[in-house]
């Protein structure tokens, strides 16, 4: 965590999300805490108190893999804009990750209308239990 050494709290990630008109449900606030790095970022994501996880219905809740997405939010610096997963060349599912993990994004590249990057969801143990590889992020434009 050295290197992602830099706190930015979850209320104020949430808020530049609105300002870029994105406003997220309760379910949706996955992150629970954020560090950034040069061009990384650490996120400690947590299900929402009131969401069920049905540890046979999902692999991963969906709420928080878009929490663990969220965590890019983190990397980029300044922000100028909000990103959407448009390719994944790859994944590799080792294990369910459950109600409370680690998100690492990485920044590949980054310019004012696409962002590479590589995810990895990381439980308590340290072990990793996703890794997002090559992701592909495109801008859009401010939803306001």
């Amino acid at each position: 965590m050295t290197r992602c050494a830099a706190e930015i709290p979850a209320a104020e990630c949430y808020r530049t999300f609105e300002e870029f008109g994105v406003r997220f449900a309760n379910a949706f606030c996955g992150i629970a805490k954020l560090w950034r790095g040069e061009n990384e970022a650490l996120g400690r994501i947590e299900l929402p108190a009131g969401i069920e996880l049905s540890e046979d219905r999902y692999q991963i809740h969906p709420a928080l893999l878009d929490a663990a997405f969220q965590v890019l939010i983190g990397a980029i610096r300044p922000v100028e804009g909000l990103y959407l997963p448009t390719l994944l060349e790859g994944v590799k599912l080792h294990h369910r990750p459950g109600r409370r993990f680690w998100s690492h994004v990485r920044i590949r590249h980054h310019n004012t209308t696409q962002v590479e990057a590589a995810l990895e969801l990381i439980d308590d143990a340290g072990n990793i239990a996703r890794r997002y590889v090559a992701s592909s992020l495109r801008s859009i434009s401010r939803l306001k």
